[in-house]
């Protein structure tokens, strides 16, 4: 056997992969808000509204296999389920994430408490890097 035949054999190996664009890492992006503001029903025709802490939320914006997903940031299941790259969610479960072009969020969801009756709307805003 010629002394190159080795290098061909691992240049077999790693041109499909090369080759393959699927393999290419998927668009991934960090969205943690800067700022959240809710608004409450405290009873039948009383509403409240106040500033919210967010330090620990943080999102994970990818596309993931050709389908867009937000996932909370350090956990592998999928969160929202995205209609396209910019707005994920749906009206009557979750919320609305959006991302927009340039490299800001906002994340709409309603929080409902059978229980006592209230429901607690929350908005939350920031900037989303790429990784």
């Amino acid at each position: 056997m010629p002394k190159n035949s080795r290098c061909w054999s691992y240049l077999a190996w790693i041109m499909p992969l090369i080759a393959v664009p699927s393999l290419a890492p998927a668009d991934t992006f960090v969205c943690i808000p800067e700022a959240a503001a809710t608004v409450s029903n405290q009873g039948p025709r009383e509403f409240k509204g106040s500033e919210a802490l967010v330090t620990d939320d943080k999102y994970v914006h990818t596309n993931e296999s050709g389908t867009w997903v937000v996932k909370i940031l350090g956990e592998d299941d999928v969160y929202l389920e995205c209609e396209s790259k910019g707005r994920c969610g749906n009206d009557l479960a979750f919320g609305i994430f959006e991302r927009t072009g340039a490299g800001w969020f906002q994340y709409v969801f309603a929080l409902y408490n059978p229980d006592t009756l209230q429901t607690i709307v929350m908005v939350e805003k920031g900037p989303c890097s790429k990784l």
